[in-house]
């Protein structure tokens, strides 16, 4: 609060309630209070603001509100940085464009370097586990770490993802049995290697339940659907392309 504090100080007393309008609503805020002001002054026989003038004043004013808003998220987003989650880092990056004095655009580029810094962390942390549970041949496990990346730009490599198909692979094989079998094949379509999982066989005593399941799972796993002979439906074209396809003939010349 220390910046918006800072700029609500530096502004006359009366402009002090449109600042404060402004910050917990921006303009639609100040609007929806300038009318009941002005229905509450015709009701009381007084003279109504001049909400011309008034929404003029806070249009001077958004910007130096938005950028110590910012301002104020991204200190405490560095006093928390080892702590503040992916997400609330670069949610605060994302606005960064309000950030135009030097100071801002210094605290934006620390921001990134700690962003950087505990992606690629959690990148490697990430990573090491899911190697370190295929070396102990738990490879449900694996594929359940897989599919809880820690951040979105966050992905497998190609050889560890190798290693995870091939891994997925060899456990759906016919001398599976059920329980495993069960468990990896979903985890395996929930994981990001799913498009190149090749399934072997069921096992060889699958029951009724069990085949029912995989054929409802086919959908997410092309290798099983192959191995099934589960038809999977093309995907959609673009919207672009279905509007042509719609398209009405031309009409004929004279029609």
């Amino acid at each position: 609060m220390r910046h918006r504090k800072a700029v609500i100080d530096s502004l006359p007393p009366e402009q002090h309630p449109i600042a404060e309008e402004l910050l917990r609503g921006g303009i639609p805020a100040l609007r929806a209070a300038l009318h009941l002001e002005r229905e509450k002054a015709a009701a009381e026989g007084r003279v109504p603001p001049n909400t011309d003038e008034l929404l003029a004043l806070a249009e001077r004013l958004l910007p130096r509100l938005r950028a110590a808003t910012w301002r104020d998220r991204a200190d405490a987003a560095l006093a928390a940085a080892e702590t503040v989650s992916l997400r609330d880092l670069r949610s605060v990056l994302a606005s960064a464009d309000v950030a135009r004095d030097e100071e801002s655009r210094a605290a934006a580029a620390s921001l990134t370097e700690v962003l950087d810094r505990r992606v690629a962390a959690a990148k490697e942390a990430w990573l090491a586990e899911i190697a370190s549970l295929l070396d102990e041949g738990k490879v449900v496990r694996a594929l359940r770490v897989s599919a809880r990346t820690p951040d979105p730009s966050i992905s497998l490599d190609a050889s560890l993802a190798d290693r995870l198909t091939q891994a997925a692979s060899d456990t759906l094989s016919p001398k599976t049995r059920s329980d495993l079998w069960v468990a990896a094949m979903e985890a395996a379509a929930e994981s990001p290697v799913r498009r190149t999982v090749a399934p072997s066989g069921l096992p060889d005593s699958a029951s009724p339940e069990l085949r029912k399941a995989a054929h409802q799972m086919s959908g997410r796993l092309p290798g099983l659907a192959k191995l099934l002979g589960v038809t999977i439906p093309p995907p959609p074209r673009p919207a672009l392309q279905r509007s042509e396809a719609k398209a009405p003939a031309p009409l004929p010349a004279g029609a």
